[in-house]
């Protein structure tokens, strides 16, 4: 075997399910013995990918500039020092995530041109013009992307849909785009029910909704909660997470009056081994790449139901492995979630299927194999 020098670059330190696809990589080709090395942006944000690659010793590099919200000085800023790095470190391999580290991880390598032999790759975790965000910030991120493709070696998508986008939107070229679906190790280890909602402070009886997510627009949580008017008083949710929009969500769960349903344990490390806590795992996203949560749901058995976003429809099918219901649609969220609550054989037998699917499809080893392929052609 031939020691490869990977690099990975990735916007925040944040856990979610960027930070994980990045962890999972790097974590199994060092202990392939090759050289890896990780790049994160945002100084001040959180920190629980950095840590996790130190104790499982990864060099980290934190960068003083790539940050997420769009700045001229900082983002020139960060091109300079990723080109630094480049050059300084030397990997065969760069390895860009997310749209802020992918379009200017790209630019830190055209700046170099030809004294920087590395090879791009890109992967999107999801169009970043597809957000809910101003009409402004869609065109710099949608432009950004398109021209920006061009310094780039090889761009991975998540899901089918992801591919169509880039074609047929974006423009890019059929021969750069390669579709790697996420892969889970299939051995964990999973807390009871009885000990998952005892460590997060739930109650011991009655039906409860699980969400695993960044306290994002994007994630649509409060799209949710306002689908909790139409569920049972009896129902209890728990969002495991944080992120910028939590005084926001605060603040409707209180307008709502919500207060007494609805608990918020905040970050939680290996948060999958809580999978079990639930009766019903819901994803109310508005825009995803795909969502790792789905698969690790699956695993554990528990029933969802997710939005038809993203890849979500490639392992939901509606009614046979969960539910998929629009986004941004209350009604029809409502309308799903008591429909699984309400039948707990159906809903289980939805987990039990959605879980052999998990197990027969997405393969981590054919993941790692298929993306140091691209390293290597």
């Amino acid at each position: 075997m031939i020691k490869q020098k990977i690099l990975f670059v990735i916007t925040q330190g944040h856990w979610g399910g960027a930070q994980k696809y990045v962890f999972d990589l790097a974590g199994e080709f060092n202990a392939r013995g090759h050289e890896v090395a990780v790049a994160v942006g945002e100084p001040n944000g959180g920190r629980e990918l950095q840590e996790k690659l130190r104790a499982n010793r990864i060099e980290v590099f934190q960068l003083k500039n790539l940050a997420r919200p769009i700045s001229f000085w900082h983002d020139a800023a960060a091109i300079f020092e990723l080109a630094g790095l480049y050059k300084k470190w030397q990997p065969r391999a760069v390895h860009l995530n997310s749209s802020k580290a992918g379009v200017l991880g790209s630019l830190a390598k055209f700046l170099l041109a030809k004294k920087q032999r590395s090879k791009i790759i890109y992967t999107a975790h999801g169009w970043a013009f597809l957000e809910p965000v101003s009409f402004l910030t869609k065109a710099v991120y949608f432009w950004a992307e398109k021209f920006s493709a061009a310094w780039k070696d090889k761009i991975i998508v998540l899901s089918g849909k992801e591919l169509t986008v880039s074609r047929e939107e974006l423009g890019i070229k059929k021969d750069k785009l390669v579709k790697i679906s996420h892969g889970v190790k299939l051995e964990r280890e999973l807390y009871s029910g009885e000990e998952a909602r005892k460590n997060l402070d739930l109650p011991a009886s009655g039906k409860i909704i699980g969400v695993v997510a960044g306290f994002y627009a994007t994630k649509g949580l409060d799209v949710l909660l306002m689908a909790m008017k139409n569920i049972s008083p009896e129902v209890k949710l728990v969002l495991v997470g944080v992120g910028p929009e939590k005084d926001e969500l605060y603040k409707m769960i209180k307008d709502l009056g919500l207060g007494s349903r609805v608990f918020l344990p905040g970050q939680v490390v290996d948060a999958y081994r809580y999978f079990t806590a639930f009766d019903l795992f819901v994803l109310p996203s508005r825009k995803e790449g795909f969502p790792y949560v789905i698969l690790e749901a699956g695993l554990a058995g528990v029933p969802v139901v997710a939005t038809d976003v993203g890849g979500a429809g490639e392992m939901i099918e509606d009614k046979k492995t969960g539910r998929l219901v629009p986004p941004e649609d209350p009604n029809k969220l409502a309308e799903a979630i008591n429909e699984m609550l309400s039948n707990d054989e159906q809903a289980q037998r939805m987990g039990v299927a959605l879980r052999e699917k998990v197990r027969q499809e997405r393969s981590f080893e054919e993941m790692v194999a298929r993306t140091m392929k691209i390293y290597l052609d």
